[in-house]
């Protein structure tokens, strides 16, 4: 039997950091649709078995039918909050969120 060396902290935080990077390359082009507000495409990037877990209610949206249902919801709530932001600050509310991320 064979001993291994222990990992040392810097190639565990590579890992890591390897593991992040590549979630957010599968998560990117979801992230895209959302951002677009493109409900119709949300489901071919989402599992038939995804589960959305709320912090406001006590049971999780099962499935994938569901859990779009929710995000098309949500993505309906910002566009109609963004309509009526835009009037009032003479802005699109969107540019007014993406500036105030730089």
């Amino acid at each position: 039997m064979a001993l291994q060396a222990a990992p040392q902290s810097d190639d565990i935080a590579v890992h890591a950091k390897e593991r992040f990077i590549m979630n957010m390359i599968h998560a990117q082009p979801f992230l895209d649709v959302m951002h677009a507000k493109a409900s119709v495409a949300l489901g071919k990037y989402l599992d038939p078995d995804v589960t959305l877990r709320s912090p406001f209610l006590p049971e999780p949206f099962v499935g994938r039918d569901a859990v779009v249902s929710v995000l098309k919801a949500l993505l309906a709530g910002i566009v109609a909050i963004q309509q009526k932001l835009a009037p009032l600050v003479g802005v699109p509310a969107l540019e007014l969120v993406e500036q105030g991320r730089g």
